[in-house]
């Protein structure tokens, strides 16, 4: 019976500390946080919040400046609010500003800058996730990267303004997926979300976007996703922004988007 209460606690006690490995939490300024409260300290002005209970991370007109990282997120699920102009802003040279290693999202409508020598937002997962930025205004800079991602994940942008620029590599590079819903790429004219070897990335004339992509959003609503630089502009398209030719009168009932209205298909 002894042996059997002594089993019993053992296995308690490892539950225990499998579960404390698995707190969610975010890092801020070299700091792992796992409780609601205000974060403040060295390298950080305006408002700071973190909402463990609900996932949700405020900066209001917040500034975080850092040598290294300055956010990772390993609170999964993770919504970032971002309120007024923020910025996050890492000054080593081989640290990204933001570093995720699950899914999470940048919204609020408020502004935020991230700037790195390396990357401005950089995954450190192949596992399958998404990172999406809705409805705000993000400026991603990096000396490598604007927005890096792994063969696994998915960038969403929607309804949302994205400058993103990496002058080595790529601003927006290396992702399995990249959706863009409700927005549109504005600048480089005529660029699109295309191939390389490592994956999909904002391309023009075949060739990696380096130099400043400006994405906004769209007023015709339509969700432009997987193109090539081959895709005509005009045509037929789903309501996800899928190409399907530049005829309707063969396609099956439904509702389609023909030059950037809905058409209802009977």
């Amino acid at each position: 019976m002894k042996k059997q209460t002594l089993l019993s606690l053992l296995l308690v006690l490892v539950s225990m500390m499998q579960a404390s490995n698995v707190i969610a939490s975010v890092m801020i300024n070299g700091v792992y946080y796992t409780k609601t409260g205000y974060i403040t300290g060295e390298g950080i002005t305006g408002s700071v919040h973190y909402d463990a209970e609900n996932k949700v991370l405020t900066l209001d007109n917040a500034h975080i400046t850092r040598v290294y990282t300055v956010l990772i997120n390993d609170d999964d699920g993770l919504k970032c609010v971002v309120k007024g102009d923020c910025s996050l802003t890492s000054k080593a040279t081989g640290s990204p500003a933001v570093n995720s290693n699950v899914p999470m999202t940048i919204t609020g409508g408020g502004t935020l800058t991230i700037e790195s020598q390396q990357a401005a937002i950089n995954l450190s997962t192949n596992k399958p996730m998404t990172i999406t930025i809705d409805g705000c205004t993000v400026v991603a800079h990096g000396g490598n990267y604007g927005f890096v991602g792994r063969a696994e994940s998915t960038l969403v942008i929607r309804n949302a303004t994205v400058k993103a620029q990496g002058t080595h590599f790529g601003s927006i590079y290396q992702w399995q997926d990249i959706k863009l819903e409700g927005c549109k790429i504005e600048q480089p004219a005529d660029a699109t979300i295309g191939y390389d070897p490592s994956g999909k990335c904002v391309t023009k004339d075949g060739k990696v976007v380096k130099s400043e992509v400006v994405i906004v959003p769209d007023a015709t609503g339509i969700a432009h996703t997987t193109t090539d630089a081959s895709t005509p502009k005009d045509g037929v398209y789903t309501l996800d922004g899928v190409y399907l030719g530049t005829h309707v009168e063969n396609l099956p009932r439904g509702v389609y988007i023909v030059g950037g209205k809905k058409i209802v298909k009977n």
